[in-house]
């Protein structure tokens, strides 16, 4: 490569800034909702490595499709005791792996659409713990600035929204990408 071509690619980086990296906390499942915001995870694997899209890198959690839901019972994570022993991750691993995207992340987006998401609660606290920038969207109907079960996790975060619809996640989650500190 030309030094020239090197100068211009080091400065327009350095314009633009380093690419945000993003782990999307919520609960794993078949169709989940992290399909609308990435593009290529379904064959994405956490030894692959951040999936880069548009403007961000993804960091994680990656999950196991096998064509039939094995992984996506309760308490598996997409990645626990499938029908792939190839794949298949310990729940140390799975916890492993986790907190070092979190660690990598510069943004931490969480879609809550249960009360029972009891990872995505701990991944809130480590977040916080590491200085992380933290958005939560809760789904319709869930809870409400008033009536917030959740409200302890709520606290540690930067920005809250509540009644996020799946049809607003996208440009929510853009939006959010666009106003990182």
């Amino acid at each position: 490569m030309k030094t020239s071509t090197r100068l211009n690619l080091a400065s327009l980086v350095e314009e633009l800034g380093p690419i945000p990296k993003v782990y999307l906390g919520g609960k794993i499942r078949e169709d989940c909702w992290r399909h609308l915001l990435l593009k290529g995870l379904r064959d994405h694997k956490w030894i692959n490595g951040p999936l880069s899209q548009q403007g961000f890198d993804y960091v994680g959690p990656f999950f196991v499709r096998c064509g039939h839901g094995c992984y996506h019972h309760p308490n598996k994570h997409g990645a626990i005791n499938g029908c792939w022993p190839d794949y298949d991750q310990t729940r140390e691993e799975v916890l492993y792996l986790c907190t070092t995207a979190i660690d990598k992340a510069d943004l931490v987006f969480c879609y809550i659409d249960r009360v029972d998401c009891f990872g995505t609660l701990a991944e809130i606290g480590y977040a916080y713990a590491r200085g992380k920038h933290i958005v939560i969207a809760f789904a319709p109907n869930l809870v409400s600035h008033d009536n917030n079960d959740i409200w302890f996790p709520s606290q540690m975060a930067n920005k809250i929204h509540f009644n996020i619809c799946l049809c607003q996640l996208s440009r929510l989650f853009q939006k959010t990408l666009r106003e990182l500190p």
